[in-house]
C-alpha cells in the first residue's frame, strides 16, 4: 500500500500502515505452531496407514483402519458377543451403511435380540466371511 496519507484513511478495520503486522510475523507468536496436527488429523492419518498382511497366502495392502474392521469381524464371527455389540452399535451410527449385506437383516441397536436371532445373524456372518476366503 501507498505510504501517501491523502490516499488512505485510517479507521475501524484499516489500522495505520506502520502499526501492521509485517508479512509472515504472527499476532499470536506463542500460538499453535504450523504443521503441528491435532488428535482427530492424527489418529486419521494413522488409520490410513498401510500394513502388510497375509491373507489366504498371499500379501495384501490394507489400511490400518481395514485390517481394524476386519479383526472386528473375525471377533463376531467366531462368537464373540462384544465384538458382535460392537459392530451392531457401530453400524447403527453409520449413515451409509451398505444395502444387502449379510447384517442387514440384523434388529436395531435398541432392540433386544433373542438367542435364536443372535445365532442366526452369527450364522450368517460366519458364512459370508467363510465365502471371501476368510480363516
Amino acid at each position: 500500500m501507498s505510504s501517501d496519507p491523502t490516499t488512505y484513511t485510517v479507521g475501524y478495520g484499516r489500522p495505520p500502515e506502520a502499526t501492521r503486522f509485517k508479512a509472515g510475523q504472527s499476532g499470536n507468536p506463542k500460538g499453535r505452531p504450523k504443521g503441528s496436527h491435532n488428535f482427530q488429523t492424527l489418529l486419521d492419518d494413522e488409520l490410513q496407514t498401510r500394513v502388510a498382511v497375509i491373507i489366504n497366502g498371499k500379501t495384501q495392502l490394507l489400511t490400518k483402519a481395514e485390517l481394524a474392521v476386519r479383526q472386528q469381524v473375525d471377533k463376531a464371527a467366531h462368537g464373540d458377543p462384544r465384538a458382535f455389540a460392537l459392530l451392531m452399535k457401530v453400524r447403527g451410527q453409520t449413515a451409509t451403511a451398505p444395502e444387502g449385506g449379510a447384517l442387514n437383516h440384523a434388529a436395531a441397536p435398541e432392540t433386544e435380540l433373542t438367542a435364536s436371532q443372535f445365532a442366526d445373524i452369527l450364522a450368517s456372518i460366519a458364512r459370508d466371511h467363510v465365502a471371501e476366503g476368510g480363516s
